[in-house]
């Protein structure tokens, strides 16, 4: 991880940078690496539902005040509304620049008291699903982060937003680590290239939400 990102903006506390490792059902998931363990699925808290709701909008305020490229909406499950599972969409850079990347961050039935999990949204190519090829996403979509690893209940949630973006745009995986896709990292820096750039292509354009 950048070691002056959280000198950058104020929002952010200084975070541990050991290197550490559309909501889908388990069924749809593509462990593509055989190492990884499906991780299991943070359960609903109903007892909690409005507070969940006022954490979501106070990040909501956040980011409106910050006029930053976040869309945030509520999961919608069995047309019901859930707070606890938020969808995220930032736009990328790099490979795929001004692109629609997005995912599910579902928080903890304990939240903040254990760390929440991010998954990322497959990718429809060719009449198969992908995952999204990156250093740190694991066969089962998951995002392996140090905040996450290390983590500290203090933590905000808008911090929690922040630093899933900024590792995607800076993965922190350097040579002799175990990397989170090992398929991924066993290719040369031009084969992720075309990976990513042909992944991209299949993704829709980033628009903030009005």
């Amino acid at each position: 991880m950048d070691p002056n990102f959280p000198k950058n903006n104020p929002k952010i506390k200084i975070i541990s940078t050991i290197q550490q490792p559309p909501s889908q059902n388990s069924n749809e998931r593509q462990n593509v690496n055989s190492n990884i363990k499906v991780k299991q699925e943070p359960q609903v808290n109903p007892q909690r539902a409005n507070e969940f709701e006022n954490l979501f909008q106070r990040v909501q305020q956040d980011i409106e005040q910050d006029d930053v490229l976040y869309n945030l909406s509520p999961q919608m499950e069995n047309e019901q509304v859930n707070y606890q599972f938020w969808r995220f969409e930032f736009s990328g850079q790099g490979n795929f620049e001004g692109k629609c990347i997005s995912g599910v961050l579902k928080l903890q039935s304990d939240h903040p008291v254990s760390p929440p999990v991010f998954y990322f949204d497959s990718i429809f190519i060719e009449q198969k699903y992908e995952v999204l090829q990156h250093l740190n996403i694991y066969g089962d979509h998951t995002l392996c982060i140090p905040l996450f690893s290390y983590w500290k209940k203090t933590t905000s949630e808008y911090e929690i937003l922040q630093a899933i973006e900024h590792i995607f745009h800076n993965p922190n995986f350097q040579e002799g680590d175990a990397p989170a896709n090992p398929n991924f990292a066993s290719q040369t820096e031009e084969q992720k290239n075309q990976i990513q750039r042909r992944q991209a292509k299949y993704l829709p354009d980033f628009q903030k939400a009005q």
